[in-house]
């Protein structure tokens, strides 16, 4: 009882102080006088925004197709794209980010692949997400960002450019190492073997858990898979990107088309922290790059984040509520399906469990 009291309050007060940090700053009059100041070409930019979130789920689809081929050559497009719209509508209405671990369970259920490797699939696509966005950032605080007044700044901006390097070079490392890890299986489940043996306890499950995420990682052999899935994140990211700097230009917020990704990124880390859609902390952290980074007004950064977010989930939500209810399911019975995933770990013919033979 008391696990979920704690889990209630910190659901309900993560958003609550988000938003406090957000609104504390802000005139409230002068806030509705921005968004009542939206022009009809300001409002049709915002509409084409909320379309291109319609667009990244689709592309989503696509390139989660691509990750699955492994475990199954041929998902029906349908499948994959009312399980995306599913898990996003559940991550932004429920607590726990569960929908993360929904979309690939259901998937697993209609397509009878294993739940582990499903699993690992998106574990992949949050990997690829991490390293597209802070590849992208790295390369604007290295070569895009424009000089900045004062010594504080112009400090700030030094070690802006010290943590793109840093960043970039940790996200460009680490799929040389996913690769090592697809490619000399084998020799990992050895070391695993050799550091913690099946015969303890929970050993077997590490197994499992491990050749999971390896069979959701084999999309990693495939040369033109790898190369699809990457042009289809680059894709998905530059033109997120790119739909933030045209929605900012609804409230006369002109930056620097480069300086989009700076504002993807501040906004991705919003979505990331763990609030019901990213409120609070999308709006907190937008708000704060566009005042640090290029001057913008409080009231109007804040009017135009308000009003980009809810142009951005809208449409995720409506389509989620479309599937729900096409096909009869109820948020609890969501909400159990996800927090109940337990998978069995059969042995494979050498004796190691794979969680493509887990039953879904």
């Amino acid at each position: 009882m008391w696990a979920r009291i704690a889990r209630l309050l910190f659901a309900v007060g993560l958003p609550v102080f988000f938003l406090w940090l957000f609104f504390r700053s802000i005139d409230i009059h002068q806030l509705r006088n921005a968004v009542a100041g939206v022009s009809w070409w300001g409002w049709s930019l915002l509409v084409i925004a909320a379309l291109v979130q319609i667009v990244h789920l689709v592309l989503r689809s696509a390139r989660w197709r691509i990750m699955l081929r492994p475990m199954k050559p041929e998902i029906g497009f349908y499948n994959l794209f009312s399980t995306v719209s599913i898990g996003y509508l559940v991550t932004m209405l429920l607590p726990g980010r569960i929908g993360e671990v929904l979309r690939p369970v259901l998937l697993a259920s209609r397509e009878r692949i294993g739940k582990s490797g499903a699993l690992a699939t998106v574990l992949l696509e949050r990997i690829i997400d991490g390293i597209c966005i802070v590849v992208l950032l790295a390369a604007y605080l290295i070569f895009f960002m424009e000089p900045m007044a004062g010594e504080a700044q112009v400090a700030a901006e030094g070690m802006a450019r010290s943590w793109g390097v840093l960043l970039g070079a940790l996200m460009v490392l680490a799929l040389p190492v996913l690769w090592g890890l697809v490619h000399f299986r084998k020799k990992a489940a050895a070391v695993i073997e050799a550091v913690y043996p099946a015969s303890k306890p929970g050993g077997v499950a590490l197994r499992t858990i491990f050749h999971g995420i390896v069979d959701g990682f084999e999309v990693l052999k495939g040369g033109r898979a790898l190369i699809g899935v990457w042009a289809y994140s680059i894709v998905i990211w530059v033109l997120i990107a790119f739909s933030i700097w045209f929605s900012l230009l609804a409230f006369e917020i002109r930056i620097p088309i480069a300086g989009s990704v700076l504002m993807l990124a501040a906004l991705a880390f919003g979505i990331a922290i763990p609030t019901q859609g990213g409120v609070g902390t999308y709006e907190f952290f937008g708000q704060q790059a566009l005042v640090l980074f290029f001057g913008v007004d409080q009231t109007q950064a804040g009017a135009a984040i308000l009003v980009l977010h809810i142009f951005a989930i809208s449409p995720t939500i409506i389509l989620g509520l479309i599937f729900v209810w096409k096909e009869g399911l109820s948020f609890q019975g969501l909400k159990d399906q996800a927090r109940s995933v337990k998978d069995n770990s059969p042995s494979g013919p050498d004796g190691t469990p794979r969680a493509a033979e887990i039953e879904t």
